[in-house]
């Protein structure tokens, strides 16, 4: 449980001892804005590190060879960099029940009630905060870009008969065999404004390409505000899960650094 939903949860339990009637009646005091916005903000810069550890050890495991567990990583790279934008723009996220809810940290604000499974609802949180990111500017092969990226994670995960390990997914074709720091080089700084731009929503390059670049924005966003750094162990590991060729990525180094 993070910082701010402990937080968000005492504050409830001090309206009424049932989560569901004090959620009905819930405002935010002024008095209580500032340390719910501090908890809110730690659990940023948690998820945040959460999501470099994750797509850290994806690309490795796509120089391993696992291209499924890599599927799988990069999608939950992406719910944990939407989640850690939402909390460090003052948003706090609890489930009233089961029904997850979000309130933004600002005095006499309410909970709002939203609906579907957690990372459902944090994907169109993000998208409804920020429908002017050029990371949601474009669909993928017709779809929204976090259903998409969705539905490649179920198909691999639940639909398949089984992993196709060692080999590699029709979705890694673009990274299989090329020039891997180069091809990580364009995902971060092919500039929003380029032609080129539209190439991380090809179906080849995107399950890559939009977690990464969706990462970095992140870490962007967040750095022109806040103090962002690993403590020195986990940027050791981060720094040794992530491979290519066998040996270790300096661009995404200089990135999570």
């Amino acid at each position: 449980m993070g910082e701010s939903v402990a937080l968000l949860r005492d504050l409830l339990a001090n309206v009424h001892p049932q989560m569901k009637v004090a959620a009905r009646t819930f405002r935010l005091a002024p008095a209580n804005e500032a340390s719910l916005r501090a908890a809110a903000r730690n659990d940023g810069i948690a998820s945040l590190r959460s999501a470099c550890l994750t797509v850290a050890d994806a690309l490795g495991a796509l120089d391993r060879g696992a291209s499924s567990w890599a599927c799988i990583k990069l999608y939950y790279s992406c719910f944990y960099s939407v989640r850690a934008w939402l909390s460090m723009s003052d948003e706090v996220h609890i489930y009233v029940g089961r029904t997850p809810s979000y309130m933004r940290i600002r005095p006499a604000e309410q909970l709002n009630l939203g609906r579907g499974t957690s990372h459902e609802f944090m994907f169109e949180r993000f998208s409804a905060a920020f429908p002017q990111l050029a990371i949601m500017s474009q669909d993928i092969a017709a779809e929204p870009t976090f259903t998409w990226l969705r539905h490649q994670r179920e198909r691999i995960q639940y639909l398949e008969p089984g992993f196709a390990d060692p080999s590699a997914y029709e979705l890694f074709e673009s990274w299989e065999g090329k020039n891997q720091r180069a091809l990580l080089d364009f995902y971060l700084s092919v500039d929003e404004s380029s032609t080129d731009y539209a190439d991380l929503f090809d179906p080849q390059h995107a399950m890559i390409a939009i977690p990464v670049r969706l990462l970095s924005d992140t870490i962007y966003n967040v750095r022109l505000s806040h103090q962002f750094s690993f403590p020195p162990d986990q940027l050791a590991h981060c720094q040794k899960l992530c491979r290519a060729g066998g040996h270790p990525i300096s661009r995404f180094n200089q990135l999570i650094r």
